[in-house]
């Protein structure tokens, strides 16, 4: 379970970023798809996820309970909740992945390291 804290005033966000593509406890797993299942029965659309290709296409998932977002992980689906959400709530959702295995050479050639933006502009 993951959680974007506000409740308190935390200032819960989740910037724009992509996905490490290496397993952080095994380094011959690639993510190749992440999903995210979201578990909030309070809605705000400051829960909305916001997608990204890093040049000009992007668009809003609206924050639904009990939807399931997947997407395919590349070095452009930049994805994220990069507005502090609304306080006094808390942000809720459970993140499942898809692994496949690789071997050495092609783990030299993969990212190890979420990268994360700020400058991506949203219309």
């Amino acid at each position: 379970m993951m959680l974007t804290p506000n409740a308190k005033g935390e200032g819960g966000y989740l910037g724009m970023h992509v996905d490490a593509d290496i397993h952080g406890g095994n380094l011959c797993w690639k993510r190749e798809y992440s999903s995210v299942l979201c578990a909030s029965e309070k809605y705000d659309s400051s829960f909305d996820l916001l997608l990204h290709d890093g040049k000009d296409k992007h668009a809003r998932v609206p924050y639904q309970f009990n939807r399931l977002n997947a997407f395919k992980c590349s070095e452009n689906s930049w994805h994220g909740v990069p507005k502090v959400i609304t306080e006094g709530l808390d942000r809720l959702i459970l993140g499942v992945f898809y692994w496949s295995y690789i071997g050495k050479q092609e783990r030299q050639e993969v990212r190890h390291r979420s990268k994360f933006r700020d400058d991506l502009k949203f219309d």
